[in-house]
């Protein structure tokens, strides 16, 4: 959400100033590209920008195109190759392609984007459905936008009702599936229309970051937690500590209670629930911080401790009565294996792990995961030269 609110907010500036500006948006991307289906951009027609599509080349000849369009008054749906022989028409290396939908008016999506933005900062999931193409062109009618609830709930239009509920059927699936993707739903049987290509973007709320313990780690943390586009909460007993001057970027700081003769800390009053990741870096209640994550429902519990203390912990947790399975959700010692030592590394090494939960990764190497064809390449290699062969 953090971009998508970021595009949504600069469209309904554009159209309250009367700006032409133009709304690129990726729908469809096969093999390798630089981002993902649903990356939008927004362009004004001296090439400022909101938001991107991927950046290089691709960028700068959508750019081009959406000048184009705006031009002739004409929406475009472009496709884009990423061609490895590098070619007059590619777009980089990549070896991949990507479907770009350029829209001049973005009233429609204005409106129904702005809804879709209410709807994430409520905590709910929607699915943004965007007609991109009828036949081979991009519609040029207003009527292209719905906004579908899992509960069947829509807002906007798509211009037919008949589309719609066709439309609608088809976010179900992606709610289901919790993917995007573009579908092309031919017309009905003796109808005069041509097929519709709908891409339906599945928008989740952004995920929230709650650090627990304000201390020296939680400060990188929630600068970089922030710049991905997570919702940032940050809880401590000291108010010197948790507070908006040394967390500038936190959407969310409160100061809660806490006993330490008997180890009593005051609910923290943000809920826990499967988008929420937690990381308990605490002075010295991560105990009862922990039996609260525990009680509820994260994504994530990490703890920022050694071994050694992890296990008493741990051990302290299974005489509270909490199963092992329970404890065993519970990263310890947290993070990947960088090398991490200061503060910064060890903020990295967090949300290194974090987004492997997050996108259900391996944390692997890239190249141990998609470097097949790069070893390939050295493995099949001749000999080299002698140096006299070679001079």
């Amino acid at each position: 959400m953090h971009e998508f609110g970021s595009v949504t907010q600069a469209s309904r500036q554009a159209v309250e100033q009367g700006q032409a500006a133009v709304l690129a948006s990726l729908v469809r991307v096969r093999g390798s590209s630089p981002r993902h289906n649903g990356a939008r951009m927004l362009i004004w027609p001296d090439g400022r920008i909101v938001g991107t599509i991927g950046g290089g080349t691709l960028e700068w000849r959508v750019i081009e195109h959406a000048r184009a369009a705006r031009a002739q008054g004409r929406p475009l749906y472009a496709n884009y190759v990423f061609d490895t022989h590098g070619g007059p028409d590619s777009v980089g290396l990549c070896g991949g392609s990507v479907d770009v939908h350029l829209e001049i008016d973005v009233t429609q999506f204005a409106q129904v984007a702005g809804a879709a933005l209410q709807a994430l900062e409520a905590g709910e999931t929607v699915v943004l459905a965007s007609v991109v193409r009828e036949g081979e062109q991009a519609p040029a009618r207003a009527a292209t936008r719905l906004l579908i609830w899992p509960d069947g709930r829509m807002l906007g239009s798509l211009g037919s009702e008949a589309l719609q509920d066709r439309v609608a059927a088809e976010a179900q699936s992606v709610f289901s599936e919790h993917a995007s993707r573009l579908v092309t739903l031919e017309p009905p049987a003796g109808a005069d229309q041509a097929p519709a290509s709908v891409h339906l973007d599945l928008l989740r709320p952004d995920p929230t970051l709650l650090i627990i313990g304000a201390g020296h780690v939680a400060q990188p943390l929630a600068a970089m937690g922030q710049m991905m586009g997570m919702r940032v909460c940050v809880v401590d007993d000291r108010a010197e500590w948790a507070n908006h001057q040394r967390f500038p970027t936190a959407a969310e700081i409160a100061v809660v209670d806490y006993e330490p003769v008997n180890e009593i800390l005051a609910p923290i009053p943000f809920p826990m629930t499967p988008a929420t990741y937690v990381v308990v870096t605490t002075w010295g209640y991560d105990l009862p911080a922990m039996e609260q994550a525990l009680r509820q429902n994260p994504a994530y519990i990490g703890l920022v401790s050694s071994p050694t203390k992890a296990r008493v912990l741990f051990q302290r947790l299974r005489h509270s009565g909490f199963p092992d399975e329970a404890i065993q959700r519970i990263r310890a010692p947290i993070g990947l294996d960088v090398g991490a030592e200061n503060p910064g590394e060890i903020a990295v090494s967090i949300l290194a792990e974090v987004l492997t939960i997050l996108h259900d990764k391996t944390g692997q190497p890239l190249r141990a995961v998609r470097g097949a064809r790069l070893d390939a390449l050295f493995t099949n290699a001749p000999a080299p030269l002698s140096p006299a062969v070679a001079a």
